[in-house]
């Protein structure tokens, strides 16, 4: 589902994107080329409040390897998406 904030601002999605129908992307998101949205995802763009992010504690180099590994899988699905969805 794409929805409006409450500000009336739309998701700006990529054509080769793909964006299951049990999803919902909200608000300011921009969903780029070739990224993939599963099931039941829930996707918002909320206003910061002000609060100092530079307080927030750094990730750390080795906590990056695992999201970056959803990254690529995430990028293989949408391929098989895609064909899957040329065979029908």
């Amino acid at each position: 589902m794409i929805r409006k904030n409450p500000r009336g601002d739309l998701p700006q999605i990529h054509e080769s994107a793909y964006v299951d129908q049990t999803a919902i992307v909200c608000g300011m998101v921009i969903i780029e080329e070739n990224v993939f949205v599963g099931p039941h995802a829930v996707i918002r763009a909320d206003e910061v409040d002000g609060t100092d992010l530079s307080a927030l504690p750094k990730v750390p180099l080795e906590a990056t390897e695992f999201p970056e590994d959803v990254v690529r899988t995430n990028h293989e699905l949408v391929q098989g998406y895609k064909t899957l969805q040329n065979e029908f």
